[in-house]
């Protein structure tokens, strides 16, 4: 029953991946902070400077529309077979994946009419002017939290392609070949070097890079769970048994309906991967002739399709490998496996030089943040008002550029040294951070502007369900990835001491 579903979903990726859309296009990240701007002028963005435009500065509908999927598409659809692995059901999880998908997409349109009602192009002053200050304040620290956890499953993700590509086809020694020092090695001789750079126009190659690597990764994932390779007398199939340590496919005897409250492990998941929605009043501002039905053409075809490649990923993966998905699905993949090195390859230089442009989100988030709370406290003086200040006017120093650059990067380095699986990273970010941008924040704009024009009906105010939905999700979602978490080490733990024993 499999089969016939997952060929329809290869069909329609195919319908989705044809569209004649023009360019690469821009990952848009968080606004600048004025006082750091003449330090560092350059946000952190994919495309070279801007997105696919024409000459007046706006966007087509078919134009945005790849901007949105290439802006949301990225590493965190590699981690939803493994969520899916856990114990979901075929059908549960493309219900949910869909399902999903949709109220992403119906609240990144909330956050539409929000600002063509208010006319605000940035989300913190859509926060500030319909929410209040301190509404801004936590989106801040939301969004530099969200970067600074893609910078630590950036890092990982890393970290396992090195040592992956580095074992078999080069056949390094296990001595020298361990993820750890590949993640050490790599910030130190790479990522130190590229945020230290004061402007990221050099990287904006990574945008179509990024979008190469989404559309091969995809399409080998899904040749794979189709080819029959990875199946038990395949070509590649006893090299994973040799591996051991359950690097084999296996299928546990779970339903196709199969759902329980693992299922909030990739409903988090999903969270991070749907997320986009702090760039939404970008996005009606660069959309020419910005109406509200308008930027619908653009949202809802985008999620669509997002919903259809994320589907197309999560079975094709879970398919190939079942209940042995890891996190990094490429790192499953046979070693002698040349399309997958290709895959693992793509992936892994695509993260290497996109992770700058996260990084420059996490250290501007943390910069806006210390500026934020300065506010609040109103020149109340002391230890802290100097610390922040320091923190806040460090960009503005070489000295203290390069400070605040090295402390940030070595503290997502040794988190993401000391979480092996990056799945647990996904699964708390997509549950706190993905339920308040795509479920609870959208709902209190929009029912708002609309109590404020006063055309709040009970329709309208039903929105408002979001938000103890996305506080229900954030709470079980995080205790569940933290669960999981905790198994996963201590099955870790019980195997290594049997296997010394």
């Amino acid at each position: 029953m499999q089969r016939p579903l997952l060929l329809l979903l290869l069909l329609l990726l195919g319908a989705v991946a044809g569209r004649d859309l023009p360019g690469a296009a821009q990952r848009l990240a968080p606004r600048a902070n004025p006082k750091a701007a003449a330090a560092a002028p350059a946000v952190a963005q994919r495309g070279g400077g801007g997105a696919v435009a024409v000459s007046d500065g706006k966007s087509s509908v078919p134009v945005a529309t790849f901007n949105l999927m290439n802006n949301v598409a990225g590493a965190g659809l590699l981690t939803l077979s493994a969520a899916m692995a856990m114990g979901v059901g075929t059908y549960p999880a493309l219900i949910l994946c869909v399902g999903l998908g949709i109220v992403a997409g119906h609240t990144f349109s909330l956050c539409n009419r929000a600002c063509a009602a208010t006319g605000e192009t940035s989300f913190m002053g859509l926060c500030t002017r319909l929410l209040g200050p301190f509404a801004a304040l936590t989106s801040t620290v939301a969004l530099a939290a969200l970067c600074f956890a893609v910078c630590i499953v950036y890092a990982g993700f890393i970290g396992d392609v090195a040592t992956s590509l580095l074992a078999e086809p080069i056949g390094l020694s296990p001595a020298l070949n361990s993820r750890a020092s590949n993640i050490l090695v790599t910030t130190g001789g790479v990522l130190l070097p590229l945020c230290l750079l004061r402007s990221l126009d050099q990287l904006g190659f990574t945008s179509l890079l990024g979008l190469v690597s989404v559309v091969y990764s995809v399409a080998f994932i899904i040749l794979r769970s189709l080819d029959g390779t990875y199946a038990p007398g395949g070509e590649f199939f006893e090299d994973l048994v040799k591996l051991g340590d359950g690097a084999a496919p296996a299928f546990d005897d779970v339903g196709p309906w199969a759902f329980d409250s693992r299922a909030l492990v990739l409903i988090s998941n999903l969270g991070v991967s749907f997320m986009a929605h702090y760039n939404a009043p970008k996005y009606y501002d660069e959309l020419r002739d910005n109406t509200v039905e308008r930027c619908n053409m653009v949202s809802w075809p985008s999620y669509i399709g997002l919903s259809v490649l994320y589907a197309a990923t999560m079975i094709a993966g879970y398919r190939t490998f079942g209940t042995s998905c890891k996190s990094m699905l490429l790192t499953n993949y046979s070693s002698k496996d040349r399309l997958g090195c290709i895959a693992q390859f793509a992936t892994g230089f695509s993260i290497l030089f996109g992770y700058p442009l996260a990084f420059c989100g996490f250290r501007q988030g943390v910069v806006e943040t210390a500026d934020a709370i300065l506010g609040f406290r109103d020149g109340a003086g002391g230890a802290l008002d100097g610390a922040l200040k320091a923190l806040r006017d460090a960009p503005s120093t070489e000295g203290g550029w390069r400070a605040l650059t090295v402390a940030l990067l070595a503290l997502s380095t040794a988190l993401a040294v000391a979480v092996e699986d990056m799945g647990i990273v996904v699964g708390i970010a997509g549950a706190v951070v993905g339920s308040y941008f795509i479920y609870m924040l959208p709902a209190l704009l929009y029912t708002t502007v609309e109590e404020r024009a006063g055309r709040l009906t009970p329709a309208k105010k039903a929105n408002l369900a979001l938000v103890p939905m996305g506080v229900a999700m954030a709470a079980m979602g995080t205790f569940m990835s933290v669960k999981s978490a905790r198994n996963a080490y201590a099955y870790g733990y019980v195997t290594v001491a049997a296997a010394a024993a």
